[in-house]
């Protein structure tokens, strides 16, 4: 999954830097869908038809500075269509929760919020994720290049920015799945640091 650390840096959380909406789509012939439209129509209606999520995760974060990568576990839920918590259990107690434009991380005994709608680069970094839990494709495209390769019952998701200001943030994020769970998200950042989360759906 995205880092979160990213989202929430200093760097970040201070930027003032806007962030314009891309461009419309071109019309006509630029607009048509392209081999894989078939594909991430029918996963995106297979991931929206879900209300809610819950799973648990395991994640690894690959950092340039350090010679081993960070681990952690804990829990993940989301609520259709803009409620999305993540419990870090380990190695230290961690609560990320996203309820329509506002985040908040508590750790350590001290909340940190954003207002989303202040901050358009990490609101479109959160839009990888919320929009791919709640199949909305136009919302993913208004940031993302998307593309998907596999078959509904296998199937892999790559979104890569549409604006150089959010590729200074973020090269790509690889969401995998089988029907309409995800079961992995990759996010790799501009400097090359990897975050590889690993979802185990609850029964």
């Amino acid at each position: 999954m995205l880092s979160f650390g990213l989202l929430l840096s200093p760097a970040l959380a201070r930027a003032a830097e806007p962030l314009a909406p891309p461009r419309p789509a071109l019309q006509g012939a630029a607009a048509r869908p392209g081999p894989d439209g078939a594909l991430l129509a029918a996963v995106m209606a297979r991931l929206a038809a879900v209300p809610q999520r819950r799973a648990s995760f395991a994640e690894k974060k690959t950092l340039a500075a350090l010679s081993l990568p960070l681990r952690s576990i804990g829990k993940l839920s989301y609520r259709r269509p803009d409620r999305f918590r993540k419990v870090t259990d380990w190695p230290d107690a961690e609560v990320l929760s996203v309820q329509g434009q506002h985040l908040s991380l508590a750790t350590g005994g001290v909340t940190r919020r954003i207002d989303m709608a202040s901050q358009p680069v990490i609101g479109a970094l959160v839009e990888a994720i919320l929009g791919t839990l709640s199949g909305d494709l136009p919302g993913l495209r208004r940031w993302y290049h998307v593309t998907a390769t596999g078959t509904p019952a296998k199937w892999r998701m790559t979104l890569r920015p549409r604006t150089a200001a959010l590729a200074k943030f973020v090269r790509h994020v690889t969401v995998s799945g089988a029907g309409a769970e995800v079961t992995h998200l990759v996010s790799v950042e501009a400097d090359g640091d990897t975050d590889v989360m690993t979802i185990t759906p609850s029964t």
